[in-house]
């Protein structure tokens, strides 16, 4: 099976505080991960290095294949990110979140992108719902389809913040 990501020997130190300490995983196409553990355990830290943010002391991050070092762009490229943090508007709708999000990204074909990521992200039962009623991880989901970049160009990962999903 495909690593979609490889991290190997993963190592980030603020001065005398080591955050990650020479952390190694993979996760495969299709699979769902969580890093837990109490505050201060590296998981921000790691996720960070991941999204390209911070720069690894030592260690390897892989993306599809790709060197986050020297591919950065590309890596990137296949990565997306929704932050647990910044909500959505609680007084649009999803698909009107949705709509929001393609004028900024200048989609075109807005209506067929949006509901064809109504559909990917299995959100058709909430199309007409605000976000402001919808659960975090409602929310979560409604904010990766809207950060999905157009088809054919789907992200290899994908995070959710705290915790972390690959896709």
């Amino acid at each position: 099976m495909h690593n979609v990501l490889s991290i190997r020997d993963l190592r980030k130190a603020y001065g005398d505080k080591i955050a990650v300490d020479r952390i190694s995983f993979e996760v495969n196409r299709g699979e769902i991960v969580g890093l837990l553990g109490p505050n201060g355990a590296g998981k921000t830290t790691t996720i960070s290095m991941i999204l390209g943010v911070l720069q690894p002391d030592s260690g390897s991050i892989h993306v599809d294949g790709m060197d986050l070092a020297t591919c950065r762009a590309q890596a990137l490229g296949r990565t997306n990110f929704a932050a647990v943090y910044a909500p959505l508007p609680g007084n649009l709708t999803v698909q009107q979140n949705l709509r929001v999000f393609g004028l900024l990204y200048g989609v075109n074909g807005l209506s067929e992108r949006t509901n064809a990521l109504i559909r990917q992200f299995d959100l058709e039962k909430f199309r007409n719902v605000k976000c402001g009623v919808l659960s975090s991880g409602e929310q979560t989901r409604v904010a990766l389809a809207g950060h999905a970049p157009p088809a054919g160009q789907e992200p290899s990962t994908q995070s959710l913040g705290n915790p972390s999903v690959w896709n």
